[in-house]
């Protein structure tokens, strides 16, 4: 630093150094009961002038290493308005299930406190305290709006370098309107001028997105700080002006068991977890880091937190929502958790690990009457296409059928009706994730054949909770979005076979670029883009290309999709044959895309896929023309030798009779893939076909004299002409042969150009 530079830094960091102790003065004057707010306001507002003086020149002066910057970068621009609004509602979910933990952990607590294991606070069952605290939530949301505007929080405590960008101070300091660090020539640093430019720059949406998770976490975090503050105060047995005067100006200890509290509640509390998932991560960071340092001119700690952290963006937060999900569905975590809560003397954990597992078994339970009355849906397989298919048109996957539980709660039937509402539970908190992880793990047959009277609601809560099902959370939150860089990652480490192995990097690949190019590209963009598109881009890759070209349009897609909104990537098409909607019916694309995070949504209402619903659900089968022909899927297929008498007439009155690649039989000794394109053109021929046979069957005066199983068997027969890529009907070609052979055409062509 310059002569000038030193002067002043001296000066600031003495100013505020005398305004903490001025301001901690205060506070000791005010915990002892002396009316000192007029001061405390004054101090507290000079003290916060003083750091933010203090970090802007700290912000252009301590230059932020490239894997800190661009690993932060990605964090803030993969949030998204929906994040935005996740956060607020997950929270808000969270802090009602811990009122009823704490209420029923209450009464253990004080049987462990018989035991000579005390609790720093005696608390009582106070609805002052709840009602302070909603108080408390509302003062904390204007807190928050208020971080949002300064990116300053109002809290004033020993000062720590901002991790913020800072982006109109750092384009500032860029330019030259501000303190740069100097090199050895004197000159200064172009580095760290650089540096501040992309913060300047790029920085912008993802400092946007930083200050907004406050909206999130502030107002849950003071809500909660008041309960065990009021608690704390009843506990001295304070009243009148002296509680006031406590819960507004506590002592340290108190507010520090408060501020824990807080911070659990938003899953920020550094715990065991996350200190073993945050030690593994570094422990990655430095073995890259090894690897790539050998490389000259490499920074190999840059390279190796880059690459780590494109694919695990976020490490606490997820690692605390993980341990604190197992411990709400499993005795076994919540058992080893409380007896090293009973080790540490810490009566209060303790006690809440056995009140969680305690709704955690409520939360169970519930999902399990849900799943026995037929209303509510977990993940479908991928490979299960009929399913998969049936699922997205009628009964969205991780889903409630609110309409059925509405009519099962006044006594009517829970069968699934037209224009019914479902919400998805995926983002809905704790709750939300242990009804996914049960259906999960789920044996649907067992589950409807309970019976929860007398005390069978008690015998299956039991046997639920001590079983192998509740560790299928593990493998359901391994598929959640923000642990799928893990789970891709993990792939790749146990693939043995070559060809699992290039799927599994490919994934792996595409999602690690994924996070990269939100850096120039934030994840908003997409999002944007999907609320007013009115068609699904299908993004599948075939294998029609080799493996980089393959990566490559991967790569395209994520590019075209946050900055043209893939409007030249292939539509999507349905069993149906029709192009499928971005933006199911029932919603708003803006409202869905951007701020409802239960998805609430309709399933079809054509009385066709109504009727295939119904047989699943009397006959927990499928009909096959829900399916996907297999001549439509990612798959090689034979190239059809039509060359046979009655398949060449068939050719001449469709018109083909002209197709030179019939000529080549090298050609027609090949098995060859299909491209995107190419699979939608022959779904929708086949689709538009097939259903139209589907709609002429089922309204016939034969089907309605049959029984379900025999209309079953009777879609599944009507199915078998579209089983073939070839199917002649009196001399005719079907409709997708005809497209099928076109499209050979067209690759034979493209072969010979």
């Amino acid at each position: 630093m310059s002569d000038d530079q030193k002067k002043r830094l001296t000066q600031m960091t003495t100013t505020l150094f005398d305004l903490h102790q001025k301001h901690e003065d205060l506070m000791k004057r005010a915990i002892a009961g002396e009316d000192v707010e007029t001061e405390l306001k004054s101090i507290t507002d000079q003290a916060l002038k003083a750091e933010r003086d203090l970090n802007t020149f700290a912000n252009a002066v301590i230059e932020k290493g490239w894997g800190d910057l661009l690993t932060q970068l990605i964090q803030g621009n993969l949030l998204t308005p929906m994040s935005q609004i996740t956060n607020v509602g997950a929270n808000m979910i969270n802090a009602l299930g811990k009122g009823v933990v704490d209420a029923i952990a209450l009464p253990v607590e004080r049987l462990i406190n018989l035991f000579g294991i005390d609790s720093p606070i005696k608390r009582n069952y106070s609805l002052n305290a709840y009602m302070y605290g909603i108080r408390k939530f509302g003062s904390g949301f204007v807190e928050a709006l208020d971080e949002i505007y300064t990116g300053q929080t109002k809290d004033v405590t020993e000062w720590r370098v901002e991790r913020g960008f800072a982006p109109f101070r750092s384009l500032k300091a860029a330019m030259g309107k501000g303190d740069l660090p100097m090199g050895l020539d004197g000159r200064s640093n172009l580095s760290q001028r650089v540096k501040l430019f992309v913060q300047g720059t790029l920085g912008i949406p993802a400092e946007t997105m930083f200050r907004f998770l406050s909206l999130g976490d502030t107002p849950f975090r003071r809500g909660v700080e008041g309960i065990e503050l009021y608690q704390a105060a009843l506990a001295q047995g304070l009243e009148g002006q002296a509680l006031k005067n406590f819960i507004k100006y506590p002592d340290k200890r108190a507010r520090e068991l408060a501020e824990r509290e807080g911070r659990k509640l938003t899953y920020q509390e550094r715990t065991t977890g996350s200190e073993i998932a945050e030690q593994s991560i570094n422990f990655m960071q430095r073995m890259l880091a090894k690897g790539f340092g050998v490389l000259p001119g490499v920074n190999g700690e840059a390279v190796g937190k880059f690459l780590v952290r494109s694919s695990v963006p976020y490490v606490r937060t997820p690692a605390n929502i993980l341990m604190d999900t197992l411990t709400f569905v499993s005795p076994y975590v919540a058992g080893v958790r409380i007896m090293s809560d009973l080790k540490k003397k810490d009566a209060r954990s303790a006690a809440q690990n056995f009140g969680k597992i305690v709704v955690g078994s409520m939360v169970t339970q519930t999902a399990m009457v849900l799943i026995k009355e037929g209303l509510i849906s977990g993940a479908v397989e991928w490979n299960e296409d009929e399913e998969k298919n049936l699922a997205y048109d009628q009964f969205p996957p991780n889903s409630i059928n609110i309409s059925g539980l509405r009519r099962w709660i006044n006594g009517e039937s829970t069968e699934k009706r037209p224009d019914d509402q479902f919400i998805s539970y995926n983002k809905l908190g704790i709750p939300g994730t242990i009804m996914g992880a049960m259906i999960k793990g789920a044996d649907r047959d067992e589950i409807r054949s309970r019976e929860y009277e007398d005390f069978g609601f008690l015998h299956h809560a039991v046997t639920d909770s001590f079983g192998l099902g509740p560790f299928s959370s593990i493998s359901h939150m391994m598929d959640q979005s923000f642990l799928q860089g893990v789970n891709n990652f993990m792939e790749i480490l146990t693939s043995t076979d070559p060809d699992d192995f290039s799927s599994a990097s490919e994934r792996w690949l595409a999602s690690t670029f994924k996070s990269v190019s939100a850096i120039p590209l934030p994840n908003t963009l997409s999002a944007l883009h999907r609320a007013e598109r009115e068609f699904l881009p299908d993004t599948r890759i075939t294998k029609d290309m080799s493996y980089g070209e393959r990566l490559y349009k991967r790569l395209e897609y994520i590019v075209k999709d946050r900055t043209f909104g893939a409007t030249d990537i292939p539509v999507r098409v349905n069993w149906k044959g029709q192009p499928i909607e971005q933006n199911p019916r029932g919603n708003m694309g803006w409202t869905y895309q951007l701020f409802d995070i239960t998805k609430l949504r309709k399933g079809e209402d054509d009385h066709v896929s109504q009727e295939m619903f119904r047989l699943f659900e009397q006959l927990e089968a499928v009909p096959d023309v829900v399916g996907t022909p297999g001549y439509a899927q990612k798959r090689k297929i034979n190239v059809p030798n039509m060359t046979t008498r009655k398949a060449k007439m068939a050719l001449k009155r469709a018109g083909l009779d002209d197709l030179n690649f019939l000529k080549d039989g090298a050609f027609l000794d090949e098995r060859v893939y299909l491209n995107t394109e190419q699979l939608n053109r022959l779904m929708a021929v086949s689709g538009k076909a097939r259903y139209a046979e589907i709609e002429e069957l089922i309204t016939s005066q034969k089907y309605f004299r049959l029984s379900d199983q025999e209309k079953l068997e009777a879609l599944n027969e009507l199915n078998q002409n579209y089983n073939s890529q070839i199917e002649i009907e009196r001399g005719k070609l079907r409709p997708h042969s005809i497209e099928l052979v076109r499209i050979m055409q067209e690759i034979y062509d493209g072969r010979e150009e």
